[in-house]
């Protein structure tokens, strides 16, 4: 996925340049003028990426709790309460 998204368009314009189907003048105007949108483009790949790396994980770590029949206790809501008042006494 990272060499479609990053490296295929810059080989994609060195074959270009290459073969000399665009001047390089014309790519460097291009890239200067579209910079904004490609770094935008490739900013939300980076965070979708992330996003599933983050999701991965966390299913990974629930269906090893589920193998290993590990549980986690909620935590009670009037310990909560009891906890703010506490704070709130505080302040």
């Amino acid at each position: 996925m990272y060499h479609f998204i990053f490296i295929a368009p810059l080989l994609i314009m060195l074959l270009d340049v290459h073969l000399y189907t665009i001047k390089k003048r014309k790519l460097r105007r291009w890239k200067r003028e579209k910079l904004i949108i490609m770094n935008l483009i490739e900013g939300l790949s980076l965070l979708f990426l992330g996003a599933c790396n983050i999701w991965e994980t966390l299913i990974f770590i629930s269906t090893k709790m589920k193998e290993y029949k590990v549980s986690y206790s909620r935590i009670n809501d009037k310990k909560v309460k009891l906890f703010n008042l506490f704070l709130a006494k505080e302040a």
